[in-house]
């Protein structure tokens, strides 16, 4: 309906100019409705902003879940999941360019439910590199599933611009993730 195609126009628009620089009013002119009515299709710009963060971690989230359900390798589970980060990445680019540019923005109860998601994933990302970790304590596993779901949040763009087929890149970052597992018999990081 016509409220999609108005999240979509935001979506576009915060991504190319930024969530600050935007106005309600700049959003309103450039779907093509008065500013009054905007207010019909959206409760307010934080809570927009908020969904087009949310959204590829609910996904991400029930992806993960669905992986950790499957009766597969460690390695192959973790690669399923690189390739998923992947296509979701092409598929939302707008979504992760945000995500990269605003999270940091975020501030009070509206960055908490945001981080809240993205730490759900984090902790799916752990429970799923885990077992490839060779006697890691806890905490290393946390902060390498950290350091995992930043690193796969950042790197796509530039190996999608880069114009590979998608097997490539997400073959890319999946043998620098794994290097980065094997090393980590006390010398990682």
């Amino acid at each position: 309906g016509s409220s999609e195609r108005y999240r979509r126009a935001a979506l576009d628009l915060f991504a190319k100019h930024g969530f600050r620089q935007v106005s309600m009013r700049d959003l309103a002119h450039h779907i093509g409705i008065s500013p009054g009515s905007m207010y019909h299709h959206f409760e307010s710009k934080d809570q927009l902003l908020v969904d087009f963060l949310e959204e590829p971690f609910e996904l991400l989230i029930a992806n993960t879940k669905k992986l950790l359900r499957r009766r597969v390798s460690d390695l192959v589970r973790l690669r399923a999941l690189v390739e998923f980060q992947y296509q979701m990445y092409l598929s939302m680019p707008s979504n992760f360019q945000l995500l990269n540019r605003e999270l940091e923005n975020l501030n009070g109860a509206w960055a908490d439910g945001v981080h809240g998601k993205r730490q759900e994933y984090i902790d799916l990302v752990e429970i799923v590199l885990r077992p490839l970790l060779v006697a890691q304590s806890l905490g290393e596993a946390a902060r390498l599933a950290g350091a995992t779901v930043s690193f796969l949040e950042s790197v796509p763009g530039g190996l999608v611009r880069s114009g590979l087929p998608l097997q490539e890149p997400s073959r890319i970052v999946f043998d620098l993730i794994r290097s980065a597992l094997k090393c980590s018999d006390g010398n990682f990081g």
